[in-house]
């Protein structure tokens, strides 16, 4: 019934064959949109439906299902043909979220800082981004900074691991 059956965001699996009537898509990890779905009748004269799918974020199958119904010339013959899409995860990393805290804030004298992953720096810049501290941590998750020297006003902690930058919180110094 279809000579052709397209999707603008992916490729079929498996490959389009007019007796197949069950595909799926796999679409990249930022996809946003219902992707376009394009249907070539085999039959210039054959009606094409396409019900979009729902949301192609669901956990429901059915929600993220596109169908093209096509309806052949003499009105009797039909087929459906169902396209079910879901978004890859392929490359997202599966890991606990990055947790940068410090104490006190507002800080006086000593801030600590904690992070959930271990860190090799610390920086202390202005809002202006004017490096001002720089602290060879070694390979450590807390640390307790001393800023004493620094006049009061509002700071930038930033957490490095060797030269990947891996967390900043806003420091307030009084």
């Amino acid at each position: 019934m279809l000579a052709s059956l397209l999707c603008e965001a992916g490729d079929l699996t498996p490959a389009f064959s007019p007796s197949d009537f069950r595909y799926t898509v796999e679409l990249a990890p930022n996809t946003s949109i219902t992707p376009v779905m394009v249907a070539i009748p085999a039959d210039s004269n054959a009606a094409i439906t396409i019900a979009q799918a729902a949301n192609i974020f669901s956990d429901y199958e059915i929600d993220r299902t596109t169908v093209v119904s096509v309806v052949a010339e003499d009105g009797v013959n039909t087929a459906d043909y169902s396209i079910v899409f879901y978004v890859s995860t392929a490359g997202l990393l599966h890991t606990t979220p990055v947790v940068c805290k410090i104490w006190t804030n507002p800080v006086s004298d000593i801030v600590t800082v904690k992070h959930n992953k271990p860190f090799t720096r610390i920086e202390v810049t202005s809002l202006s981004g004017k490096t001002l501290v720089v602290c060879e941590t070694g390979h450590i998750e807390s640390y307790r900074l001393n800023m004493s020297a620094l006049a009061e006003g509002v700071y930038f902690v930033r957490i490095f691991n060797g030269n990947d930058f891996i967390g900043s919180v806003k420091l307030i110094k009084r």
